[in-house]
């Protein structure tokens, strides 16, 4: 019988840069919300249908680190994936 252990891993939030600037009506389409970060000009849109970022409340990725040992036995980071976007609050 072929068993597969389960692997050790950890989870990780990563905030998101961007939010809604004041008096601004953010471009949504197709369940994407356009965002602004600062004067840097920086824009991105995540999958965040119904929800909006503020200046502090932040969208996040959740990350999960899967660790594995090397050939010396040291623990370490051996692949990570996106879980899913968490809305503000969430």
């Amino acid at each position: 019988m072929n068993q597969v252990a389960e692997a050790a891993c950890i989870g990780e939030e990563h905030l998101l840069w961007g939010y809604a600037r004041a008096g601004e009506t953010p471009l949504r389409r197709d369940g994407f919300v356009q965002q602004h970060e600062g004067t840097q000009g920086i824009v991105h849109a995540p999958p965040l249908d119904d929800a909006m970022p503020g200046e502090t409340r932040r969208a996040s990725l959740l990350v999960r680190h899967y660790l594995g040992e090397d050939d010396a036995g040291v623990a370490r980071i051996t692949h990570s994936r996106v879980v899913r976007v968490l809305k503000p609050g969430e």
